[in-house]
């Protein structure tokens, strides 16, 4: 792909991101989450040919949105406050995880080939902006548009996408704990035990969960064009099992131990993500149709 290319990819990531923000008023937090993003790639990242800013500055980015949407919101309900805090958590937690890792292993794979190509490696980082933007859009719509004597009272989806997030919480830090433990003792072998016996990526599943949540609840202001805050847990589920998430690790996987005996005995009786017992299609025919 030419240089041209790359910055029309990028520009798309931005376009998007700026349609919804105008369809949803939300122009400024917009700038903010798009903006830092641009600003770590060009005096940082780009000079440096470096990722190891990518996790730390998406994370700073989430705090910096929830704290100027919240900072900004004509009324701070309850549910505001729950949900902008949930998502301060959950960035805190995440990115400082994903910091860690990068710094102990010295680099992410999804950055080799891209980094030392200014124009490609934009498109990582706009799309972490649109990224950083979309998924807490629930969130940044109640505190930009709740009424403050509308939207004071607890509801059940309330209750309930308070549960889903806090069981999606607890899976995906459960399980990143329980890899990076594994990994520390079995260098090089597949982890197979805890969560994961259960789904061979059950912090994403966690992941995917707790923005569902995230979205029932806030659900309550949403509508006309506000009902775009639904795509949060749409646009998670769809990279997360089609582009840069599940694809990549099981590409990886099978190259790293395919054709092993316990490994594809693993993949033959564990779900791809959702965590419990096999059901449905194999898991082999659930991966190809992730994959495809």
């Amino acid at each position: 792909m030419s240089a041209i290319v790359h910055l029309l990819v990028s520009l798309v990531a931005i376009g998007i991101g700026f349609a919804i923000a105008y369809a949803t008023d939300l122009l400024i937090i917009f700038a903010v989450a798009y903006g830092l993003n641009f600003v770590v790639f060009a005096l940082l990242a780009a000079p440096l040919k470096s990722e190891k800013f990518y996790d730390l500055t998406g994370g700073l980015t989430y705090l910096a949105c929830i704290g100027l949407s919240f900072g900004t919101a004509p009324h701070r309900t309850i549910r505001g406050i729950v949900l902008s805090g949930m998502v301060v958590i959950w960035a805190v937690r995440l990115s400082s995880f994903l910091f860690r890792r990068i710094m102990s292993d010295g680099k992410d794979r999804r950055f080799s080939e891209i980094k030392t190509n200014p124009t490609r490696f934009l498109i990582a980082w706009m799309m972490q902006g649109l990224w950083t933007f979309v998924t807490p859009l629930g969130v940044f719509i109640v505190n930009a548009h709740s009424n403050n004597d509308e939207h004071s009272k607890f509801l059940w989806n309330d209750g309930v996408g308070y549960a889903l997030w806090g069981i999606g919480f607890l899976i995906e830090a459960i399980s990143d704990r329980q890899k990076t433990i594994w990994n520390n003792s079995h260098r090089g072998q597949f982890v197979n035990t805890g969560l994961w016996a259960y789904s061979r990526h059950p912090n994403y599943f966690g992941e995917i969960l707790l923005w569902i949540g995230i979205a029932f609840t806030s659900a309550t202001v949403f509508r006309k064009w506000l009902w775009l805050g639904l795509l949060s847990p749409i646009v998670v589920t769809l990279l997360i099992t089609t582009i840069s998430g599940i694809p990549l690790l099981e590409r990886h996987a099978d190259e790293k131990w395919g054709g092993q005996a316990d490994y594809e005995e693993y993949k033959r009786r564990v779900n791809v993500l959702i965590i419990g017992p096999r059901w449905g299609k194999s898991s082999q025919q659930m991966q190809s149709g992730l994959l495809k």
